[in-house]
C-alpha cells in the first residue's frame, strides 16, 4: 500500500473551559482520499539525564596480582551513548603498583546500563605501607557524574625474612 499524508489547517474546538486542537489530515490509500479530524494530546516535561556512577566488587586488595571489578553503572537505561572519563588519584602509582584493563574513557552504549573495567595490583617488591586508588567520574556525555569517589586500599604484601649466616 501507497499512503500519503497532508495536513491542513488547525482548528478550536470546544467551549471556552476546554480547548483541544484539532488538525484535519487528508491522506490517500491505493487511490482514494480520506479526511479524518485528528486529535492529539500529550504532556511534557522536562529532561533529567541519568546519573552515572562508580562502584568496586572489593573495598581492598593484596598487593600481589589482586582483581577489582569496577562497574560504572545508570541509574536508568540511556537512549544515547553515555560516556566519561575515570580521573585516578591517590598514593597508589598507575603501571608501578597497579593495572587498569581498558582505557581511562569509558562508553555505556544506549540502551546498556553499565560497562566493567578492572584495577589489577602489581608486586612492586618495595616496603612502602599500604596505598590508595582513588577513582572518580569527569567529564560526562549525556549523563550527570556522581561526584563521589571510588577508593580501593592496596594492602602492602611483605616479603618473607630470610636469616642469612645465622644456623
Amino acid at each position: 500500500y501507497v499512503v500519503g499524508c497532508g495536513s491542513n489547517r488547525a482548528l478550536q474546538r470546544g467551549d471556552r473551559r476546554q480547548r483541544q486542537k484539532c488538525i484535519r489530515v487528508s491522506c490517500t490509500v491505493d487511490g482514494k482520499t480520506f479526511e479524518t479530524p485528528l486529535s492529539l494530546r500529550f504532556t511534557t516535561a522536562a529532561f533529567i539525564p541519568p546519573v552515572v556512577s562508580l562502584s568496586s566488587d572489593v573495598s581492598e586488595l593484596e598487593e600481589n596480582n589482586a582483581t577489582a571489578t569496577i562497574t560504572a553503572s545508570l541509574d536508568r537505561v540511556s537512549q544515547e551513548d553515555v560516556s566519561a572519563v575515570i580521573n585516578l588519584a591517590g598514593t597508589a602509582i598507575p603501571e608501578v603498583d597497579f593495572n587498569i584493563s581498558g582505557d581511562l574513557n569509558i562508553v555505556i552504549p544506549a540502551g546498556s546500563i553499565s560497562a566493567v573495567f578492572s584495577i589489577t595490583t602489581i608486586l612492586d617488591g618495595e616496603n612502602e605501607g599500604n596505598e590508595s586508588v582513588i577513582l572518580s567520574l569527569g567529564d560526562a556525555i549525556n549523563a550527570d557524574a556522581d561526584p563521589k569517589e571510588l577508593t580501593i586500599l592496596i594492602k602492602e604484601a611483605l616479603f618473607p625474612i630470610s636469616l642469612k649466616g645465622v644456623f
